[in-house]
């Protein structure tokens, strides 16, 4: 079988996840969408060094905003079934991924009360 966790602590690891991914987030959104001010304004950095690393900056931080939209989602989804407001097969619409790792190599014992049957 598995082994057993608190469900406090599944709650409150959730919630700390959420409210880090969300920040994370959010900072990343912000420097995005204001042009990055710590780089245009600092003081040791000319125009032309300042709009290069912007340059290389936005392609980077774009495509991490999306994986941590991502996660994020994920966490929010997690988070609510730690709370008990979410029903199995609603995860696995959700967290399509997960729910078939789970069915492939999760506990016989947690996976068949949910209507799954062994490959013979």
């Amino acid at each position: 079988g598995g082994s057993t966790i608190d469900a406090s602590t599944v709650k409150a690891d959730a919630k700390a996840l959420v409210e880090l991914l969300s920040t994370k987030y959010n900072a990343t959104a912000t420097a995005l969408d204001d042009g990055f001010p710590g780089i245009t304004g600092h003081l040791w950095l000319g125009e032309d060094t300042a709009e290069g690393a912007i340059s290389a900056l936005t392609p980077l931080l774009e495509r991490n905003k999306k994986k941590i939209k991502t996660l994020l989602d994920e966490a929010a989804v997690l988070e609510a079934a730690a709370e008990g407001a979410t029903e199995p097969h609603i995860l696995a619409e959700l967290l399509p991924q997960q729910w078939a790792n789970f069915i492939r190599s999760g506990p016989m014992d947690e996976v068949k009360p949910l209507g799954t049957v062994a490959s013979p």
